[in-house]
């Protein structure tokens, strides 16, 4: 059928539109006007809605309109001859008078003609009938180069049309049915659409009276695979009747053809402050290159740039002509924000080389080229959906797959442009609607994706084959352009913010000393006290001293299975460092000394210099092989974010902890507990005996560092012979009551802010959190302190709990967290590994008192819980929330990881707490050469699982929504950093400050 009125006719006076009512018949010798009362009832009904409507008079046509109509028919056919079939056209005018003309049709019966899926969806308001308009029908006919010839084989014959909620309408000139997939003896055979946005022909009703046809919702891939399987489909009008068709796709067209060992050449991925663009960094190896080989390419031919990095102007004259290709990254925000998508748009306007858009990318080709942004009809994060394409460009070989989205915002698929084809969708959870996936410009290579093709859980298969396909299609382009080879301008190498040029460093030798004025030892110990009691005598052997510091990494609740909880390890020292508002002091026996931050004036580079400079200044003799080698015991405050996220802008300056934003004491000796044997050891830093006055060290650190062999020997003596503090010492009570920080107003506030804010797509996910105080009845004495813990390990024993007591901020930490932040091991701290949590469910607590066969115990818990936890392990929100912080941990690894590396080995794990089961994903990597910890950690500080994502403008939005309260120590990171040279350790331990 054809395009019907696009409007409604106004009231008597006014002018009536350029439409009007129309029909078409088939006049047959011997047969004669086929369904002839029919047409004269869709003319009638045409006549009242199109000219009548609005009226203050009821009008209808002349009771003498049906003979004067059927007389006018006879006339035409004798014109032409009554013995030749004809179409016959009928236009009816507001005067209620009919203008008909006829056509000689051929006798030869329709062959099975081919219809060309329409690329994007269309949404004509009318009236519901057929009208002289042409032009809608015109226009989507000419999208799919349809030419409504049966004998041109080169060109489809019509276009097949579909609406916006993806369903199939019709085609130019008829409608459409599919054979049913289960026909029933004496049931209808064929269903035929029934959704709004298409034309309801007089043989359709015809067809649906007499039983052949039964409407209902055919959707888009319903069509696609009616075709691949083979079942029958047709066509039909009053005046073709019905004839058989073949459905194909704009791809069916012209197929990219395949070119193996693809080399993506030069390009740049503009990054616009995503927390995923990085994952996208593995997609590029598209020719299988070996890890080392591919790094090559990296380093030589790709940069990622932020958003603002360059001016319009200097990137489009110097940069763009010297590229093969583009990726715009995923970010938070639209594409129609100059602050987001920066000069993204001008680009995608005037670029003619390939350009991918992810996401944000993805929403910002549409926008560029007219599209609107509006809000997504169901909101998705970090959840799989199912896929469908129409093959065609980079989804060519990729007819559906399950892909992850991060998005709240879409481009409006009501109103594609008329440059833009859409190639890729997805259905609503309810079926009712459907989101744009992937669509391409009609005349520059340019393609989006809405979904996270790198994420962890969109399919491997699918993003490997669409990255090829991209890849095909920028070899293709420059070789058209017969450019020769391009060459990455050294702008971009310079303003990559990641250095690929480290790929091919060569590592830095463990062993090179600046002055071995140091000797990592360590003794086994005759003692057989559990860590509390061991770390109870210690605070005795220290006395009431006001300097002391102390620390106890505390595996409280360990297991056979979790290597990494393997240790306990315990100590005191007169010595700490602390830095607070840019102020960096050194603390001795109370005193406090200035110390300078350097030229440069970032604590992340000052405490990076000496971790390399103790790292240096120590030789090991020891084999012992502990998580820990002394060398610093501290945490790292949440704010100190404000120093490592690059492209932070924070709300306001008066936003610090009143805690020092960064403390940690100097552990020169400390004390090992080894959970699986059950035995003890000391471990020292032993200064030489020629201990030189003035050593690099002792420049950055004006306090003696180390210990001589006579002291270690003295004080490993009196470990051993210590006695625990009695029970009576202790004063184990929590504080009674808790105030929370935020009134329930304003936090429920901050949770309407934070859902609109996602709304908005400025974040995927957000963490609002809010502190609870106490005050005890006095100051609490160091075994104050260590009585409350002791109290908080019995109640919630964690994997990586922690003591840590600051004498002269007098700060103590008192945590339980289940969650390790970041651990650097191996072979020169080389090999990182990520834990985050992400999806919690309480436990059946223990009803033992106290716990007499704790497997036995364990076991009936889980049975207890089994059914939950099933449960727990598939809801979607829990998995969805894990996801998202494991692709922002991916992205972070591959900050300072080699790129082949960053693998995610365990996905979302079920782990068990003494309280709680959480969902734990473990991601490893293998940092590049000279990266050291410090460096690891700023570059994935704050912890991802405590901001959300993307990090950094979840990070800005929280301290708006947290009403600019500081989180200090919560939520940043307490931990240790190790040092041995011999063995080319420069690793260590961080713990997200969960609890505590």
């Amino acid at each position: 059928m054809s395009l019907s009125y696009s409007g409604t006719v106004q009231e008597e006076g006014n002018d009536v539109p350029d439409v009007c009512a129309l029909t078409t018949l088939l006049y047959e010798p011997g047969e004669g006007f086929y369904l002839l009362h029919r047409h004269i009832q869709r003319l009638e009904a045409a006549y009242t809605d199109l000219y009548c409507a609005g009226s203050r008079s009821e009008k209808r046509l002349p009771d003498a309109f049906e003979d004067q109509f059927r007389h006018a028919l006879q006339q035409t056919v004798q014109e032409v001859g009554k013995d030749r079939k004809q179409r016959i056209r009928a236009v009816l005018g507001r005067d209620g008078k009919a203008v008909v003309s006829s056509t000689p049709i051929s006798n030869t019966p329709m062959p099975t003609v081919t219809l060309c899926l329409d690329t994007i969806p269309t949404m004509p308001e009318h009236a519901g009938h057929k009208t002289t308009a042409r032009s809608f029908y015109d226009c989507a006919r000419a999208r799919v180069g349809a030419r409504l010839d049966i004998q041109d084989s080169t060109a489809p014959f019509d276009v097949l049309m579909w609406n916006p909620t993806g369903h199939l309408t019709e085609t130019s000139i008829a409608n459409i049915a599919l054979e049913l997939s289960d026909v029933q003896d004496g049931g209808p055979r064929y269903v035929t659409p029934r959704g709004t946005g298409l034309i309801r022909g007089v043989m359709r009703q015809e067809l649906l009276e007499t039983g052949v046809l039964v409407e209902g919702d055919i959707r888009l891939e319903d069509a696609i695979r009616a075709a691949q399987e083979g079942r029958r489909i047709i066509a039909f009008n009053a005046v073709r009747k019905m004839f058989e068709v073949r459905i194909i796709t704009a791809s069916d067209q012209a197929r990219i053809p395949h070119q193996p060992d693809l080399c993506m050449g030069v390009g740049v991925i503009i990054d616009c402050y995503d927390s995923y663009t990085n994952n996208l960094l593995p997609c590029l190896n598209t020719g299988d290159l070996p890890p080392r080989d591919f790094e090559e390419y990296l380093q030589n031919n790709v940069a990622v740039i932020r958003l603002h990095a360059f001016q319009w102007h200097i990137f489009r004259d110097h940069i763009l002509p010297r590229l093969d290709w583009i990726i715009i990254s995923p970010g938070p925000g639209r594409p129609d924000n100059l602050k987001d998508f920066g000069f993204c748009a001008e680009l995608l306007r005037c670029a003619e080389i390939p350009i991918l858009g992810v996401c944000l990318g993805h929403q910002g080709i549409g926008y560029a080229h007219g599209g609107q942004i509006v809000p997504s009809a169901e909101a998705i994060h970090g959840r799989t959906v199912h896929v469908y394409s129409t093959e065609a460009g980079i989804f060519n070989g990729v007819a559906t797959a399950e892909m992850v989205r991060y998005n709240s915002l879409c481009v409006d698929p009501r109103r594609v442009p008329a440059d833009i084809r859409v190639t890729a969708w997805s259905r609503s959870s309810d079926g009712t609607s459907i989101e744009l996936m992937g669509f391409q410009h009609r005349k520059k290579p340019q393609f989006g994706v809405q979904f996270h093709l790198e994420s962890t859980c969109s399919d491997p298969a699918a993003s490997r084959q669409i990255m090829r396909n991209f890849a095909t299609i920028v070899t293709r382009a420059r070789q058209d352009r017969g450019s020769g080879v391009s060459e990455l301008p050294e702008l971009c190498k310079t303003a990559s913010y990641i250095d690929f040029s480290r790929f091919g460093a060569a590592p830095s030798d463990p062993f090179k000393a600046v002055d071995r004025a140091l000797r990592a030892e360590a003794q086994k110990l005759e003692l057989h006290l559990p860590p509390a009691d061991v770390f109870g005598a210690l605070l005795r052997m220290a006395g009431n001293q006001e300097g002391t510091n102390a620390f106890w990494l505390d595996s409280a609740r360990t297991s056979q299975h979790d290597p990494l909880s393997r240790y306990s390890i315990l100590g005191t020292t007169d010595r700490c460092i602390r830095y607070h508002r840019e102020t960096l002091s050194l603390t001795v026996d109370g005193k406090d000394v200035a110390l300078p931050l350097g030229p440069r004036p970032s604590f992340w580079t000052w405490l990076d210099t000496l971790q390399q400079t103790i790292h240096r200044s120590v030789a090991s003799e020891s084999t012992f092989c502990a998580d820990f080698q002394c060398g610093l015991v501290g945490y790292l405050g949440y704010e100190l974010g404000k120093e490592s996220l690059e492209g932070y802008e924070p709300i306001t300056s008066g936003t610090d902890s009143p805690t020092p934003l960064a403390q940690f004491m100097i552990a020169d000796k400390a004390l090992v507990f080894d959970h699986y044997t059950g035995t003890w050891s000391a471990i020292a830093l032993i200064r030489s005996e020629n201990d030189p006055q003035n050593t690099a060290l002792s420049r950055m650190l004006p306090c003696r560092f180390g210990i001589s062999k006579s002291e270690f020997l003295r004080w490993t003596r009196a470990v051993e012979s210590a006695d625990p503090p009695s029970p009576a010492a202790r004063h184990d009570s929590l504080p009674r009551r808790f105030v929370f920080n935020r009134t329930r107003e304003s936090y429920c506030n901050g949770i309407g802010r934070l859902i609109q804010h996602i709304g908005d797509g400025e974040s995927y996910e957000m963490n609002l959190t809010g502190q609870f105080s106490g005050t005890l009845p006095a100051e609490p004495t160091l075994m104050d302190v260590f009585a409350l813990y002791s109290d908080l390990r019995k109640r919630n024993p964690a994997s990586y709990s922690s003591l840590m007591s600051f004498a002269k901020t007098r700060t103590h930490i008192l945590s339980t967290s289940p969650e390790l932040f970041l651990q650097l091991s191996g072979d020169n701290g080389a090999s990182a590994l990520m834990k985050p949590i992400k999806g919690t469910l309480r436990r059946t607590p223990c009803k033992c008192n106290p716990c007499i066969d704790p497997v036995e115990c364990e076991t009936t818990r889980a049975e207890a819980d089994r059914q939950r936890l099933a449960a727990f392990e598939a809801d979607p929100k829990e998995r969805a929330e894990n996801l998202m912080i494991v692709d922002l941990i991916k992205a972070d690894l591959q900050n300072f990881c080699h790129t082949a590396s960053v693998k995610v080995q365990k996905l979302m794990d079920v782990e068990a707490s003494e309280t709680v089961y959480s969902l734990v994903t473990s991601v490893e990597g293998k940092l590049v050469p000279g990266v050291g910890p410090v460096e690891a950690v700023r570059r994935s500080f704050p912890p991802g699982s405590m901001t959300g994502a993307p990090k950094l403008r979840s990070v800005e939005l929280l301290e708006e929504l947290e009403d600019r309260q500081p989180r200090g120590i919560y939520s940043g990171c307490s931990g240790h950093q190790k040092y041995d040279s011999n063995s080319g350790s420069r690793g260590g331990d961080y713990v997200a400050v969960k609890r505590g």
